[in-house]
């Protein structure tokens, strides 16, 4: 996954990418409008996470 998906993975956003990975593995079974649904619905009613906001803007 970080080789084909993501390219690169910084360890400092190492646990994100494992849970994203995470998330993945547990709903594969679920049809693809239900992952979209539920993903949308848990984006839209979570608050803003500091830790991803802006990071395309952060020097490295």
């Amino acid at each position: 996954m970080i080789h084909g998906q993501h390219h690169e993975a910084s360890p400092q956003y190492l646990r994100q990418y494992a849970g994203e990975a995470a998330w993945k593995e547990d709903h594969r079974s679920e049809a693809n409008g239900t992952q979209a649904s539920r993903a949308l619905r848990s984006v839209m009613t979570s608050p803003v996470n500091r830790t991803w906001a802006g990071y395309w803007q952060r020097t490295a």
